[in-house]
């Protein structure tokens, strides 16, 4: 499940990019490295990983966007958020979890010791079972997921522009939870048999209009 690759910022590791929110800036760095403890490797939408982000150098992105320093700890739970308890356990600078199934107040809690929390959204398929499966009509929705871990997915069409209000939604959406970033993933749908024709320019239109949307937030 292809993250948006070094389109901005700095890498976390496992491929991870996150586009931040509006919010006071810190130092950034660029750089990308691997995780050094998890349970296995691969993509964040797949599982869990823990890990610093690889050696960087850089400016500041500028005022009032919030930026990741290199070497940053970091721990992706996507497939069951923690508890607050098991939040408060762990000590990293950043979580990568679920915009939906978060709660607020493990967020809230997350923030009170200063760490940062990255929501991960798809913004390339349909998932009929997040609450907001009813807002995506049949024409943007193309063929099934090539993985069959994920076939219940199905490919969205993000040369329609529905496609990209339903992302701006969760942006919001991101926001009003309070989160400081988003992980955005299946952006790379020039690759696989969508059932819609995508270019690659159509494909790095869409992710630039997302990180624009995303830096404006906030």
């Amino acid at each position: 499940r292809a993250m948006l690759s070094r389109l901005l910022g700095p890498a976390l590791g496992l491929s991870l990019v996150v586009l931040p929110m509006a919010c006071p800036a810190t130092a950034e760095g660029e750089g990308e490295g691997d995780a050094s403890e998890g349970e296995g490797e691969g993509d964040a939408g797949e599982g869990e990983g823990e890990g610093e982000a690889g050696e960087g150098e850089g400016e500041g992105e500028g005022e009032g966007i919030a930026t990741f320093p290199a070497r940053s700890s970091y721990q992706i739970t996507l497939i069951e958020p923690p508890t607050v308890a098991e939040a408060n356990a762990l000590d990293v600078d950043a979580w990568d979890l679920d915009l939906f199934d978060t709660d607020v107040d493990v967020i809230d809690a997350l923030h009170a010791r200063g760490t940062k929390v990255i929501c991960y959204i798809s913004a390339g398929t349909y998932e009929p079972f997040r609450e907001d499966a009813d807002q995506f009509p049949p024409e943007i929705i193309g063929n099934g997921y090539e993985d069959d871990n994920f076939a219940e997915e199905r490919y969205l069409d993000i040369n329609n522009p529905i496609t990209f209000a339903i992302a701006e939604a969760r942006l919001d959406r991101a926001v009003a939870k309070g989160c400081d970033a988003v992980d955005p993933d299946n952006v790379d749908l020039h690759l696989p048999n969508t059932g819609f024709a995508i270019t690659e320019s159509d494909m790095v239109a869409f992710n630039l209009a997302l990180t624009d949307a995303a830096h404006s937030r906030g």
